[in-house]
């Protein structure tokens, strides 16, 4: 699954909870990435260490090129 930050200026705490929760029910087998991070979700990310749980891509079509080449 790839979430697109596109567009998003902020996010809280409970935003960063939704994901943590949307990771956890994708499960071992599911993959949830994130692309398009402004700068402060960006920001948001590396103070809530978020970008070291998710990978995180640019853009949206790094982030599919990324996933279509793995098995």
């Amino acid at each position: 699954m790839i979430i697109d930050f596109s567009g998003v200026s902020f996010i809280d705490s409970s935003g960063l909870g939704a994901l943590v929760g949307i990771m956890k029910r994708a499960g071992i087998k599911g993959e949830v990435v994130v692309c398009g991070l402004e700068e402060a979700i960006a920001y948001s990310f590396q103070i809530t260490r978020m970008d070291k749980v998710f990978k995180v891509f640019p853009n949206m079509d790094a982030a599919v090129q990324t996933l279509s080449e793995r098995p």
